[in-house]
């Protein structure tokens, strides 16, 4: 069985939940790969809350540097350093991104690191730079990097082929555009950032901060031909209410199976998608 746990599903400055995280699990390997890291330690906790040891985190994707998707990786670093000092057979841990993505990071880490830590990097911390449309094997999965033309910041999405033959795309925080369209053509579940759900809420109006609404995200899945929309990344003023707003207005828009997580929720893909309540 596997599983998506969204270990994060806010934006930035959401205080009602935690950043962006996702921890895709293989259930009967082990094998674990985590899209983003959230916006510091708390990462940790949620590794707690999902009952992960600190040890089974080898494989992270940073799809870009903004300090909700970077900032809890000197803390697994940190994390799987001591743990190789103390267990020689701790496993090391492999963090991909594109090869501006991995200097911020370690510009970040640098001054924060202590040096047995940085030591380390090279050797059982491995920086690996990832190219646009290669595909790398990554545990049971088959994960292809692509730039998704994000207008902020460079930055990366990842479609990963699961253990079931469906397609999972990841498209960070930013709306698919024309470069993401070739992975998230026909994808069986898209996980697609919303971050109001009408315009006129909130703070923030979408486009001026490079995000769209939930009409915006479910027009897009609709015309990829997507089969299962995923939103998430939630702003400030999302409110507990979000799950149920988010849904009844994408439904005008997508007509397939849609969820809109919680921090912690999960999606099992041992069996057809089905729409979450």
């Amino acid at each position: 069985m596997e599983e998506l746990i969204f270990l994060g599903t806010g934006a930035a400055m959401n205080t009602d939940c935690f950043t962006t995280a996702l921890l895709l699990r293989d259930g009967l390997a082990g094998h674990h790969f985590l899209m983003d890291t959230g916006g510091g330690n708390g990462l940790l906790h949620r590794f707690r809350q999902a009952q992960v040891p600190a040890e089974a985190i080898t494989d992270v994707f940073i799809s870009h540097h903004h300090t909700d998707h970077i900032l809890g990786a000197p803390w697994l670093m940190r994390l799987s350093g001591h743990g190789r000092q103390r267990h020689p057979d701790w496993p090391p841990l492999r963090i991909y991104g594109s090869p501006a993505l991995l200097e911020t990071l370690m510009t970040i880490c640098r001054p924060i690191l202590p040096s047995a830590v940085l030591d380390l990097v090279g050797s059982h911390i491995r920086l690996i730079p990832i190219e646009d449309g290669r595909t790398y094997p990554i545990g049971p999965w088959q994960v292809t990097f692509f730039d998704i033309g994000a207008q902020k910041v460079e930055q990366y999405g990842c479609q990963v082929r699961l253990q079931t033959g469906e397609d999972l795309v990841y498209l960070g925080d930013e709306p698919l555009r024309e470069p993401g369209l070739p992975y998230a053509q026909g994808a069986d579940y898209l996980i697609h950032e919303a971050y109001i759900a009408q315009p006129g809420q909130g703070r923030f109006a979408p486009k001026s901060i490079g995000h769209s609404t939930v009409q915006e995200a479910a027009e897009n899945a609709r015309a990829a031909g997507a089969k299962h929309l995923v939103l998430f990344h939630s702003g400030l003023d999302a409110g507990p209410a979000r799950r149920q707003s988010y849904m009844s207005t994408a439904r005008d828009y997508f007509k397939g199976p849609i969820s809109a997580p919680n921090d912690m929720d999960s999606l099992f893909f041992d069996h057809l998608p089905k729409e979450t309540d």
